[in-house]
């Protein structure tokens, strides 16, 4: 019984470090494909439009470089259609990312990566100020994961802090400001981050009160 026990203990540690593995090679494609198109997405930002893209002046573009990739995450179709939450998983992993370039260590903006079979590629730049608010929010870079939770039919983003080694259930949700005005309406608790079961239900109450 022990022997099965640690045989069982054995499968699932090697199949989460694999799962780990597998996130740090598609994080470096990630980080590789950003690179490649750095220069040549930067020079399509109109002469003139550089504040508007989170830039001083053009010179900053020779010195920028890619900083670590937020993956985006979502509601599942399931969080939408049930009329009352259960205990499913209502988080669901897409094959994209947001990808702050910086300079001197600060946020510009952010490129967005996506993965279509087996290619990645640079789709979209801009979100100057969600990448600030993103620097400023995410300090600690080495406990945690990290990850942009978009909540596409009410347009908010929360910045998503998962301990290594855990799962959603165990993470922090930061509001970036898209977010925190509607949260204000529900909770008067003042909070700066919140559980995963208390985004599911802030969420669902203004779904059904915009929606239905």
């Amino acid at each position: 019984m022990i022997k099965t026990i640690l045989i069982i203990t054995l499968l699932s540690f090697n199949s989460l470090s694999e799962s780990c593995q597998n996130e740090i090679r598609q994080e470096d494609k990630v980080i590789k494909t950003a690179k490649d198109n750095l220069s040549g997405f930067l020079s399509k930002i109109p002469v003139g439009q550089e504040n508007n893209y989170g830039f001083a002046n053009r010179e900053e573009f020779r010195i920028c470089v890619v900083g670590k990739p937020y993956r985006v995450v979502t509601f599942t179709n399931d969080f939408y259609t049930d009329e009352k939450l259960s205990n499913k998983n209502y988080i669901l992993i897409q094959n994209e990312w947001r990808v702050p370039i910086t300079v001197n260590g600060e946020n510009r903006l952010l490129f967005t990566v996506i993965q279509q079979d087996t290619i990645m590629q640079v789709v979209d730049i801009g979100g100057a100020a969600l990448a600030k608010e993103l620097e400023q929010n995410n300090a600690d870079l080495t406990s945690k994961d990290s990850y942009l939770l978009r909540v596409y039919p009410l347009t908010l983003d929360f910045l998503v802090k998962v301990p290594q080694g855990s799962s959603f259930t165990d993470a922090t949700f930061i509001p970036m400001k898209s977010a925190r005005m509607i949260l204000n309406s529900f909770d008067n608790k003042g909070l700066t981050n919140y559980a995963l079961k208390d985004i599911l239900q802030i969420i669902k109450q203004q779904i059904n009160q915009q929606f239905k």
